[in-house]
């Protein structure tokens, strides 16, 4: 999620990453929650899914660095499509990369959009 976080923000280029002392903004964050609900069902076997919808939530916290102002404090969540076939497992960690990035591109929304300076 890090990784998808830092290539999102260093893609749209409004901020600068650092990773020492000198940032304007210090993101922290932590995910609160994973859900894997059924969409569809195999024909003829109503117990079976054959695509869910997987959800991500992460506590996110953006503050300035030499006040401590918090500019923001909220949940955001990434969200993808999982097609099952033959083996979950594998599709849902095939689907990772896909979730990550979603839940990086909201987070980097809210951080370059100024959503929080309202």
């Amino acid at each position: 999620m890090t990784q998808a976080l830092r290539e999102r923000l260093q893609t749209d280029g409004t901020y600068h990453l650092s990773t020492r002392n000198g940032g304007d903004i210090v993101v922290t964050g932590v995910i609160t929650r994973y859900a894997r609900d059924s969409l569809s069902f195999l024909p003829g076997d109503v117990l079976t899914a054959e695509n869910y919808h997987v959800t991500i939530t992460a506590h996110v916290t953006a503050r300035e660095p030499g006040s401590g102002k918090v500019l923001f404090d909220r949940n955001v969540s990434g969200a993808t499509l999982v097609q099952v076939g033959t083996d979950l497992a594998s599709a849902e960690r095939q689907s990772g990369p896909l979730l990550a990035e979603d839940l990086a591109r909201n987070i980097a929304q809210l951080i370059t959009e100024g959503a929080w300076w309202k």
